[in-house]
């Protein structure tokens, strides 16, 4: 019998990324305990016969290695960080193993004029930071177009400004701390790479109290897409306004300059432009008019 569908979860992110988990996984060393305990009530009842689920703890370089690399899994399926998926690709190559990868993103929200400026701005408001931003879908730049830049930067920054940060199980709070310490180094670090490249802490750019792993939620801007701000997954709730673009061939050439294509949205109301534009833009995942809203069986690009 060969083996099922395995996931195997070889993170350079947190376990705070979204992830597939088909047939069996790999545990990340940081995971939640609760995904350990599933994972035995799935072993011990439920709709799947024993030995369909199977839960493997260990770090990637070791545990994930020799999963990636064993005859009898003949299928891997990853959610998580570009260099892990290249690596994921190089360690099956040798037994020919089917790969499905969604990988980071750096993902454009494009707001034209005619847009209903209230959705959008509840969009990207959710898109970013909410799950703390620790989600491979969040869309991390922001691109508006010039005549309502500043009217939407302001309004931007007013609701960034009352975003309530605090304990997860607090119904009110709306930004949890991050997952671990060694990933809340990594996005308070944009804070101190954002002011060296020249661009402005709009809102954050600071951490909340003495104790815990908690970030305020943070836009950048007067930044450009050449900037690291710009170009690499944060992974936190830390967005990025690019200036602002006057034509459609100027939103497209920049959010298209970048090394990912997972997901982009575009808000407008004229649906020729809809049309024309997700037709050029690159990236596997698109939603116009809509924050991230989508039916799990469909099938996913990126």
């Amino acid at each position: 019998m060969e083996h099922a569908l395995h996931a195997v979860d070889l993170e350079d992110r947190p376990p705070g990324a979204c992830r597939w988990l088909h047939g069996g996984a790999q545990a990340s060393r940081t995971q939640p305990g609760f995904r350990a305990h599933f994972g035995g009530n799935r072993r011990r009842g439920g709709p799947a016969p024993p030995g369909v689920w199977n839960l493997v703890n260990g770090y990637g370089e070791e545990a994930g290695k020799a999963l990636c690399e064993h005859p009898d899994i003949k299928a891997l399926a990853f959610v998580g960080e570009s260099r892990t998926g290249s690596l994921i690709q190089k360690q099956g190559a040798d037994t020919l193993k089917r790969v499905h990868l969604e990988l980071g993103g750096k993902n454009p929200v494009i707001v034209f004029d005619d847009a209903d400026l209230d959705r959008a701005l509840d969009a990207v408001i959710f898109m970013i930071y909410s799950i703390n931003g620790e989600r491979c879908t969040s869309s991390s730049r922001l691109l508006v177009q010039d005549s309502i830049r500043e009217e939407f930067e302001a309004r931007l920054i007013k609701r960034i400004n009352n975003i309530k940060v605090g304990h997860p199980l607090d119904p009110e709070t709306v930004i949890g701390p991050m997952i671990g310490e060694e990933h809340f180094a990594k996005v308070t670090s944009y804070f101190g790479i954002a002011k060296e490249d020249g661009a402005t802490i709009a809102a954050g750019g600071k951490r909340v109290g003495d104790t815990g792993y908690f970030v305020h939620p943070t836009l950048f801007t007067e930044a450009h897409n050449k900037m690291r701000i710009a170009q690499e997954e944060i992974f936190g709730p830390v967005l990025t306004s690019i200036p602002p673009f006057s034509t459609e061939e100027e939103a497209l050439e920049i959010a298209n300059d970048t090394a990912y294509g997972l997901t982009g949205y575009l808000w407008t109301n004229d649906l020729t432009r809809a049309l024309r534009f997700t037709d050029k833009l690159e990236a596997g995942m698109i939603w116009v008019n809509s924050e991230n809203v989508r039916h799990l069986p469909t099938i996913r690009g990126g």
